[in-house]
């Protein structure tokens, strides 16, 4: 169970609308799947719940959480949620956990004011610097897929409104 107060927004893809009543996570999440196997992405996905409210006012909600394979506890977890409303359900993104490259170039840059840190620079920044770099890719792929997933149900949309109309 993931709190919600863990979560932060994906700033690449905030969500989009889905104008059907029958879409759900798991379709989704088989979608990324295909989407990111093309690709040669390490991704895994899995259900999981979030949690947000206090003892008498609890609220619990499905998500799809999606992770690197090769990296699960290095990387950040991508949640998506997928809130119903009538016939139309919106889709978001959402992130949290843990990035370990993300911290040791953070410490890369703070070590750049002192000349025993520029030392150490000279020894670990380009391996950290080629991790740091793998990782930013790998969610900027991501961010692809999700766009593409929201090209997916906007063609979807279109298709059927030119069917019905």
């Amino acid at each position: 169970m993931i709190k919600a107060d863990q979560l932060k927004e994906f700033k690449r893809r905030k969500g989009f609308e889905i104008n059907s009543s029958d879409s759900s996570l798991n379709q989704i999440g088989a979608i990324i799947q295909e989407k990111s196997d093309a690709r040669g992405l390490p991704l895994g996905t899995a259900m999981d719940r979030i949690k947000s409210g206090g003892l008498f006012n609890r609220n619990i909600v499905d998500c799809l959480v999606i992770y690197n394979k090769h990296h699960p506890h290095e990387y950040f977890r991508i949640i998506i949620t997928l809130k119903k409303q009538g016939n139309t359900n919106f889709v978001e993104f959402f992130y949290y956990g843990y990035s370990k490259n993300e911290v040791n170039e953070t410490k890369v840059e703070e070590r750049r004011s002192s000349l025993s840190g520029k030392l150490l620079n000279a020894i670990t920044e380009k391996k950290h610097t080629a991790k740091y770099d793998e990782e930013k890719f790998y969610y900027s792929s991501l961010g692809d897929i999700f766009d593409e997933l929201h090209d997916f149900y906007f063609l979807m949309n279109d298709m059927f409104d030119g069917i019905l109309n």
